[in-house]
């Protein structure tokens, strides 16, 4: 008598920065990873780009603000986050 001992593949779990889990991606017919702008509603893009970078349409794609800022905060505190 023969067994099948292989086990499920590995799936990915998807932690938010504390560690507490969010999800968990089978990969089995899921998609996850990039999606192209073009075939996303152009709310959802709208509200991507307010979440993530409210200055986007005003710098070259580095906000030159923010990198200051992070420099500021690496140098006053000794340590970077």
């Amino acid at each position: 008598m023969r067994y099948d001992l292989r086990g499920p593949p590995p799936s990915y779990l998807l932690l938010d920065r504390h560690g507490q889990f969010i999800a968990e991606l089978t990969g089995e017919g899921e998609d996850y990873g990039y999606w192209p702008v073009a075939e996303l509603p152009p709310r959802v893009v709208a509200a991507a780009l307010a979440l993530e970078d409210k200055r986007f349409d005003s710098h070259p794609g580095v906000d030159p603000l923010a990198v200051a800022r992070a420099l500021y905060q690496n140098i006053t505190h000794r340590k970077r986050w």
